[in-house]
């Protein structure tokens, strides 16, 4: 299994799932997803899980303003372990669970990742 930067263990297609879940979520692939269930990027789109829900940042403050973020920036190559139409759970180094909850309403001034002021 990969290391991250701090010589934690992270799953090998962390990046493709991150980049499977970005074309569902921006429409590049169809929304007929076959699925067992196991697949978190179809079950997000099932799920109605939108951009900014997944990629979203504050445009001026995206690492301090967290009431912003969406899910993929706060995963840090944590698997997410179960989904719903609000909530996702994520699986921490430790072995615990850490809960991310569906902004509702979205805040404001909201804007995608790759959309980010330079």
């Amino acid at each position: 299994m990969p290391k991250g930067p701090k010589g934690e263990k992270r799953p090998a297609d962390v990046v493709g799932a991150v980049v499977k879940v970005m074309r569902i979520a921006t429409g590049e692939i169809s929304e007929d997803i076959d699925g067992d269930g196991k697949d978190k990027a179809a079950q997000a789109h099932r799920l109605d899980w939108d951009g900014l829900d997944l990629f979203g940042a504050h445009p001026t403050a995206p690492v301090a303003r967290m009431d912003a973020m969406g899910l993929v920036p706060l995963l840090s190559g944590r698997p997410v372990v179960a989904l719903t139409t609000d909530e996702a759970a994520i699986r921490t180094p430790s072995g615990g669970t850490l809960t991310y909850r569906r902004h509702r309403p979205p805040p404001a001034g909201r804007c995608l990742v790759w959309d980010l002021p330079a």
